[in-house]
C-alpha cells in the first residue's frame, strides 16, 4: 500500500507514516502540507485508516489458511526476522510506545495487504465477519456552532479502558489546517484529545479523565501555526450523555 516515490509535493508519506496517523497520533506540520496537495497519500492515509478501524472493532477473527508461499510474503512485508508463523487468531488494539505500537500493527497490516493482493485471505475473513461492538459508556450527537455539517461522539468501553470515537459529516478541515477533537468542561477548561484523519477520530482516553467533567465534545478548525491553544473556532460541539 505504498504510493509512488516521489512528486513535486515533497517526499510521499512512509508507511511508518502512514500507520501512525492512522492510530491518531500526532501529524507533524511538513506532512500536514504535504497531505493537503498530494491526493496519493491521502488515499493511503485513508486505505489505513480504514483498516485500523476494522481491525480495532474486532475482538477476534477466525484463522483463515493462507495458500503456500503466503506467510513468506507477509514476513518480507512486515520486515520480520524470524521464520515463525504469528498466531493472526487474535487481533487487539496495542498501546505501549509509539515505537511499540507500530511493531504490533504493521504484522497485521501487512497480512491484511498481502491477502487483498491474493483475492481475500485475511481481509474477506475481516470484511465477511460482523465486528462486535463493545459496550458504549456515553455519546454525544455533535451541532453545529457556527458551520453546516453534524457529527457523533462515542465512547466505549473495551476489555476495562474508554476509547473515544468521534465522525463528522459535511464538515471539512481548513485549507492550511486540520480538524481538532477537544474536551470541555463548564469553567472554560479543555483537554486536547487529537486531530482528525478525515472525518474520524479514534483514540484511547487516558484513565484519570473525569467524563462527567470533562463532559462537552469540541470539533475546532486549527491553522498549522504550532500554536496548541484552541482557535476558538468551532465548528461543531455536543454533551456526552451516560448510557442507561
Amino acid at each position: 500500500m505504498t504510493p509512488p516515490e516521489a512528486t513535486a509535493a515533497g517526499p510521499h508519506l512512509t508507511e511508518e507514516e502512514s500507520v501512525l496517523a492512522a492510530l491518531g497520533e500526532a501529524r507533524p506540520p511538513a506532512l500536514e502540507e504535504h497531505l493537503r496537495s498530494c491526493a496519493a497519500c491521502r488515499a493511503e492515509l485513508g486505505r489505513w485508516a480504514s483498516l485500523v478501524t476494522t481491525v480495532r472493532d474486532g475482538e477476534t477473527v477466525d484463522p483463515v489458511p493462507l495458500p503456500p508461499g503466503a506467510w513468506e510474503a507477509v514476513r518480507r512485508e512486515a520486515g520480520l526476522a524470524a521464520p515463525g508463523r504469528p498466531d493472526l487468531s487474535v487481533v487487539a488494539p496495542a498501546r505501549p510506545s509509539r515505537a511499540g505500537r507500530l511493531r504490533r500493527w504493521l504484522p497485521v497490516a501487512a497480512a491484511l495487504v498481502v491477502g487483498a493482493a491474493l483475492g481475500g485471505g485475511v481481509v474477506g475473513a475481516l470484511r465477511d465477519r460482523p465486528a462486535p461492538l463493545a459496550p458504549t459508556v456515553a455519546s454525544a450527537q455533535l451541532d453545529p456552532v457556527a458551520s453546516s455539517g453534524r457529527g457523533r461522539a462515542t465512547v466505549r468501553d473495551v476489555d476495562g479502558h474508554r476509547e473515544l470515537d468521534v465522525t463528522v459529516q459535511g464538515v471539512a478541515a481548513p485549507a492550511a489546517g486540520v480538524l481538532e477533537v477537544w474536551l470541555l468542561d463548564a469553567d472554560g477548561g479543555l483537554l486536547a484529545v487529537g486531530t482528525m484523519a478525515g472525518d474520524q477520530l479514534h483514540v484511547p482516553l487516558p484513565a484519570d479523565v473525569d467524563l462527567a467533567r470533562f463532559a462537552i465534545v469540541d470539533v475546532s478548525r486549527e491553522p498549522l501555526d504550532g500554536d496548541p491553544d484552541h482557535s476558538s473556532d468551532s465548528v461543531l460541539r455536543g454533551r456526552l450523555a451516560p448510557d442507561a
